[in-house]
C-alpha cells in the first residue's frame, strides 16, 4: 500500500488541506468505526512492512530474544504508559507485526 493512499485512508491527503489551520483534530472526524478500522489497517501494513518505501523494524527484546514480547513491545513503543487492557490485548497477537499494529491501535498511542 503506498503511502500516499494510507494518508487518504486516513482522511488526510498529502498536500490537500485547503484550509490554513490543518486537518481536524476533533473527535466526530477521529472517533468512528471507519476511522479505527482504516487506523488498524494501515497499522498492520506499517508492520507488516507492506507499505512501499517504508521499512519498520520492531525494537529488540528486553529479554535479549529474537522476538520481542508483547509487553516489552508495547512498552518500548508507548514508553512505559500502558494499561492492563492493552496489554492482555497485545498478548493475543500471534506475530510480531501484530502485536505491533495492535500497539499502535491501542488508546495510549492514539492519544499521543
Amino acid at each position: 500500500m503506498p503511502l500516499v493512499r494510507a494518508m487518504q485512508q486516513l482522511g488526510m491527503p498529502l498536500y490537500a488541506c485547503q484550509p490554513p489551520t490543518g486537518y481536524k483534530d476533533t473527535a466526530d472526524v477521529w472517533i468512528n468505526t471507519g476511522a479505527l478500522v482504516n487506523r488498524m489497517n494501515i497499522a498492520l501494513a506499517l508492520a507488516g512492512n507492506q507499505m512501499r518505501g517504508v521499512r519498520v523494524e520492531p525494537p529488540a527484546s528486553p529479554t535479549g530474544g529474537n522476538q520481542p514480547d508483547g509487553p516489552g513491545l508495547a512498552a518500548a513503543i508507548l514508553n512505559g504508559d500502558v494499561s492492563d487492557a492493552t496489554l492482555a490485548t497485545i498478548a493475543k497477537a500471534k506475530t510480531t507485526p501484530q502485536m505491533m499494529a495492535l500497539t499502535l491501535g491501542a488508546p495510549e498511542f492514539q492519544r499521543r
